[in-house]
């Protein structure tokens, strides 16, 4: 029955039915395959999840570890900022201690000079008032002129050299000037001239001994200032007469002249029973008086040989006292040289040699040069210097302070030598060899 029923239940199934069944079972076919795969799917997002977390940790691990970085590097930062701002106050203070320091050292720097300068000066006034004085410097003095080797040209050098000593004496120092004698060729050219030149009130000037300037120079009269013109003058030029370039030479002496009041000089003392007075007719231009009065003199000393003439004057007595003068400046000059020969090197550095026989200039006037061959110095300018009578100071300076180094000099070898020194210490050995030297303070260089 149970057969039947079934069979009857297999004949009532229909094909739609069939169909439906195969549908559905295709349906939970496809529901089954999606849940596997929804189910894989899930399996994947899970295991992506997880991959995602273990990144995320690993990415928070490494945030961490950039995070400690990047506060390490803050610190660092901030620690070198702070040594930046350290080093920074420390550059400032050592500049602002540099700038003060600077600031005392130039401060030390102008004191430094300061007191170099003042020693220098004190150095200097030390040295003129330990130096020996030659006691001639304050002397007036006879300047005496001749020309030599040139003939003319010659003569017409001496003329305008005799012009600029006047212009120096006069309008520079404002000494009183005399010719004394002077003889002339044709061309008016000054074959042989005598001078007087003193400061004014008389003398050769005041010693201030006192004085605090460091010029060594202010303490000289008239022959501390001009004693060393004396020598040979050479002047080379070319004459107007000629196209060939000429040498000739003009001689300087410079003597001191001794007066009353010189309490430093000794008296030249002249025997009026030694003196032979010729009484002659002037010569040369001059006027009615010229040969037909017996106004000129000459003086001849008959012990020494020296001998003085003046023509100048009209008066006979003029004359004669003006011979007297300049003979009684050539003694003196001729004791002075002789007592010269017998002192030590550093007294006769201080007195001056005085060689008239000394080629002391040159003056070439085609190189527009004068130079002095004691200093080895050379000025231009030549015209001016002759013209405006400013050759005496263009040298003089110069030549005293190369003195200054000569007697310093002398007195060291002197001090080593243990007395004389030199070819002149030689004439003094024995007593005389012993003799030292020691400076007193405005005095003249004094034995011991």
């Amino acid at each position: 029955m149970k057969h039947a029923q079934l069979t009857h239940d297999s004949a009532t199934l229909s094909s739609f039915d069939l169909s439906k069944l195969s549908k559905e079972v295709d349906d939970l076919s496809k529901v089954s395959r999606l849940w596997v795969e929804r189910t894989t799917a899930l399996e994947a997002i899970d295991e992506v999840n997880q991959m995602i977390a273990e990144e995320e940790e690993g990415l928070e691990e490494a945030l961490e570890v950039e995070v400690e970085v990047e506060t390490e590097a803050e610190v660092e930062v901030e620690a070198e900022a702070e040594a930046e701002a350290e080093a920074g106050a420390e550059a400032e203070a050592e500049a602002e201690a540099s700038s003060e320091n600077l600031e005392f050292l130039h401060e030390l720097t102008a004191e430094l000079s300061s007191l170099t300068k003042s020693a220098k000066g004190i150095e200097s006034r030390l040295l003129r008032h330990l130096l020996p004085v030659d006691p001639s410097s304050l002397s007036p003095v006879i300047l005496e002129i001749r020309a030599g080797t040139g003939g003319d040209e010659a003569s017409a050098f001496a003329s305008e050299l005799l012009n600029a000593y006047e212009r120096y004496a006069r309008d520079e120092k404002g000494w009183g000037y005399e010719i004394l004698e002077i003889s002339r060729n044709e061309y008016g050219g000054v074959k042989e001239a005598v001078v007087s030149v003193e400061a004014k009130g008389g003398g050769g000037g005041s010693y201030d001994n006192d004085n605090d300037n460091d010029n060594l120079d202010d303490n000289l009269g008239v022959y501390g200032l001009l004693k060393w013109e004396s020598g040979v003058h050479r002047v080379q030029r070319v004459p107007s007469n000629s196209t060939k370039l000429h040498t000739s030479a003009v001689s300087v002496a410079v003597l001191p002249a001794h007066t009353n009041d010189s309490s430093d000089i000794k008296d030249v003392d002249i025997n009026p029973g030694d003196l032979k007075i010729d009484v002659f007719r002037a010569s040369g231009a001059g006027g009615q008086h010229v040969n037909t009065t017996e106004s000129a003199v000459r003086i001849t000393h008959l012990p020494t040989g020296v001998v003085a003439a003046c023509q100048d004057e009209r008066s006979q007595h003029k004359n004669k006292d003006k011979a007297m003068k300049v003979l009684r400046a050539r003694m003196f000059d001729q004791i002075r040289v002789k007592e010269m020969s017998l002192q030590s090197d550093a007294r006769a550095a201080v007195m001056g040699s005085g060689d008239r026989s000394e080629r002391v200039r040159t003056y070439n006037f085609r190189d527009d040069r004068c130079t002095d061959h004691r200093t080895k110095v050379s000025v231009f300018g030549l015209k001016e210097l002759v013209g405006n009578g400013g050759v005496v100071e263009a040298f003089g300076r110069g030549l005293r302070e190369k003195n200054v180094d000569d007697v310093l000099m002398a007195v060291a070898d002197e001090e080593e030598g243990g007395g004389g020194g030199g070819k002149r210490g030689e004439k003094k050995r024995g007593e005389k060899g012993k003799e030292k030297f020691f400076f007193s303070r405005g005095s003249a260089l004094k034995k011991k």
